[in-house]
């Protein structure tokens, strides 16, 4: 007996069939198929966790199903299945980021680094979080450049307030550097410690007889390979060598002196042998001049008023050294009968190394700050106006001892 297509045989007897024979479909993640006579159905396959059955087939699935999760900053939604994304959400269209399966205000730029305090913290790649990377040591700050942030080595020391010429300025915060207040000059005033004070124009008075200025001997003084020697004077006129500072004996360190007619003559001894550079020109009495003499190793240079005024041949090497005092306004006792300088003098300063032509001309028109000079070793400005004892502003302690010597307000050449 032969069934209906629509049916198949059971012992003698033609039933409906159950299914369509060959046909398959899914019941969750099985797969179910009809056997060949359409008389019965079985799971004949799972798919996996991975994948997602339609139509009787498993297939990979394409997004995790039923989530909403982020990708780059879109907003994605997941079908249950996982056979497609159904909602996409652009959270950059509304300046926020895709974290954690929604739409969040950034913190900060993504990938970036900025500064908290003094500390380096990094942006995540989603610009919703910041991590510290880099506490800065003691010393240094944290500084940004653009998107980066590093430690760096302080210019200064934070809200510390110095002098630069006439120029009052201050540390910021952290170190990075330094800005100006004001400008004590404004005011007729000057720049000491941070701070515009009242112009201070001390000097001495020698008498051309015995007055001098005598500074003990010290490591600092005992120079021996460069050196500069700054100093304002005024003659009252010349009839023998004068000595404006030296330190040591007829073989001296380094020296200055004035000489008929009103000539300057400075150098250095090397050994027994002096290098002696002449002033180019004759001075007026009773005048103010700025004075500067340079040696570098190789090369004495003198300045006038800032401008070249005369050198001495190269002696290259190191020049006397000697455990005898500075003097200013007298010289070396058996070295003339009679050298004690007759005039004014003011402000001499000693630096250990060779200033240039632009330090010397910063020097004439804005003063010496010793805050900013690193190499400076001695600087006496003569504006105690009292007592016998004239300081050494430079913080390296010679202070000189006055002997007959007057003190007197200076007129405003003072810088």
């Amino acid at each position: 007996m032969d069934c209906l297509d629509d049916q198949y045989c059971f012992e003698t007897y033609c039933l409906e069939d159950v299914c369509t024979a060959g046909d398959s479909y899914c019941d969750g993640l099985g797969v179910v198929e009809c056997n060949a006579d359409g008389s019965g159905e079985a799971v004949t396959k799972t798919c996996t966790d991975e994948q997602y059955c339609e139509d009787g087939q498993c297939q990979d699935q394409s997004c995790p199903p039923g989530q909403v999760y982020c990708d780059g900053d879109l907003l994605l939604t997941c079908d249950a299945i996982g056979k497609e994304v159904v909602e996409t959400v652009d959270c950059a269209a509304k300046d926020e980021h895709c974290v954690n399966g929604g739409c969040q205000p950034g913190v900060c730029d993504a990938n970036t680094s900025s500064c908290d305090g003094n500390t380096v913290m990094q942006c995540d790649a989603t610009g919703t979080e910041l991590q510290e990377v880099k506490t800065c040591g003691e010393g240094q700050y944290c500084g940004e450049d653009g998107d980066a942030a590093a430690c760096a080595d302080q210019e200064c020391v934070p809200n510390e307030k110095t002098c630069q010429g006439t120029k009052v300025m201050e540390c910021d915060d952290v170190g990075a550097g330094e800005k100006e207040l004001e400008n004590c000059a404004d005011g007729g005033e000057v720049c000491t410690d941070g701070e515009c004070v009242e112009l201070s124009c001390g000097a001495l008075s020698f008498d051309g007889l015995d007055d001098q200025v005598e500074i003990a001997h010290s490591t600092s003084l005992n120079l021996s390979s460069s050196v500069t020697i700054a100093v304002w004077f005024q003659s009252g006129g010349v009839a023998n060598y004068e000595n404006i500072i030296r330190k040591g004996n007829a073989h001296s360190s380094y020296f200055m002196w004035l000489k008929p007619p009103m000539k300057l003559e400075y150098g250095i001894y090397t050994g027994s042998v002096p290098h002696v550079a002449n002033g180019t020109s004759s001075l007026e009495a009773d005048q103010w001049y700025h004075f500067v003499m340079t040696y570098d190793g190789e090369t004495v240079r003198g300045y006038l008023n800032g401008v070249p005024h005369g050198t001495a041949d190269s002696p290259s090497g190191s020049f006397n050294d000697n455990e005898l005092p500075v003097r200013i306004g007298y010289g070396y006792p058996a070295l003339w009968n009679n050298d004690f300088f007759s005039g004014k003098i003011d402000e001499v300063a000693i630096w250990s190394t060779a200033l240039g032509e632009q330090a010397i001309a910063d020097s004439l028109l804005l003063g010496i700050d010793p805050g900013q000079e690193p190499n400076l070793v001695g600087l006496w400005t003569f504006d105690e106006e009292e007592g016998s004892i004239a300081s050494d502003t430079s913080g390296n302690g010679n202070d000189g001892t006055l002997s007959g010597t007057t003190w007197f307000e200076a007129d405003s050449y003072v810088p």
